[in-house]
C-alpha cells in the first residue's frame, strides 16, 4: 500500500529509510516497552493482553487506510 502512489525513484529512497529507521526502530520501541511493562511486574501473558488494544487499533487504522485508498482509486 505505501508504494502504490509514488514513482519509482521516490520508492527506493524511501526503502532504506524504512528499513532502518522504521523497522529497527519498532524493535527497539517494542523492546523497551516490553521492558517497562515487566519492569513494572506485569507477567508475559499481562503483556500480552496489553497489546489486544493496540492490535485492535491498528487493525481501525488499516481498515480506514484502505477505505481512504478504494475511494482515491474511483
Amino acid at each position: 500500500m505505501l508504494f502504490t502512489l509514488v514513482s519509482r525513484e521516490e520508492r527506493y529512497k524511501a526503502k532504506a529509510f524504512i528499513d532502518a529507521a522504521v523497522y529497527r526502530g519498532g524493535d527497539l520501541a517494542s523492546g523497551w516497552i516490553y521492558a517497562g511493562l515487566a519492569a513494572l511486574g506485569l507477567s508475559a501473558g499481562a503483556i500480552a493482553l496489553a497489546a489486544v488494544p493496540v492490535a485492535g487499533g491498528w487493525i481501525v487504522v488499516a481498515r480506514q487506510l484502505g477505505r481512504w485508498e478504494e475511494r482515491d482509486r474511483t
